[in-house]
């Protein structure tokens, strides 16, 4: 059975219709994401720069790490920053070094902040996130150089993040 003109032209215009919603979902996701890693880099990671430098230069004492104390050496470090009137970055969790950025079709990032004198560890972050990150900080993006490096982590599906600041 042959399909009519009028048919045919309704088909066309449904199919490209379809496709142009689709791509307009497809990019204001990618811009959503996108806005949500930038607020992460500019409304935490930054602020975590800006006090770690402040404490540092106003002579601040850092706890012990022993490689197997991540959570119990930031809570140190956060109540000694706190206890010297140089308070964290709000985070949107519980937790001042830990942060979630919930994406749109992809699984949210729980990304936990480490921080020493000279560096920051990020652990948790994603590949597109990592990225992101490495172009704000450095100008390009190159896991092995700058001053935001990285590699992937063990779990093969998220990034750990050394920021020298």
């Amino acid at each position: 059975m042959a399909v009519s003109g009028k048919a045919a032209d309704r088909l066309a215009s449904i199919f490209v219709y379809a496709a142009l919603g689709g791509l307009a979902l497809w990019a204001g996701t990618r811009l959503i994401n996108s806005s949500l890693d930038s607020r992460f880099h500019n409304d935490f990671l930054l602020k975590w720069e800006a006090v770690l430098r402040t404490y540092n230069q106003q002579g601040g004492t850092w706890p012990r790490f022993t490689g197997g104390n991540h959570v119990q050496y930031m809570e140190k470090l956060v109540r000694l920053m706190r206890n010297r009137g140089f308070p964290p970055p709000n985070s949107n969790t519980g937790h001042p070094y830990v942060y979630l950025i919930d994406k749109i079709g992809v699984p949210d990032e729980e990304i936990f902040v480490l921080c020493f004198p000279q560096r920051i560890i990020l652990y948790g972050v994603s590949a597109e996130t990592f990225a992101r990150l490495d172009e704000s900080i450095d100008g390009r993006t190159d896991p092995k150089r700058g001053m935001f490096k990285g590699r992937q982590s063990r779990n093969g599906l998220t990034y750990t993040g050394l920021w020298q600041i």
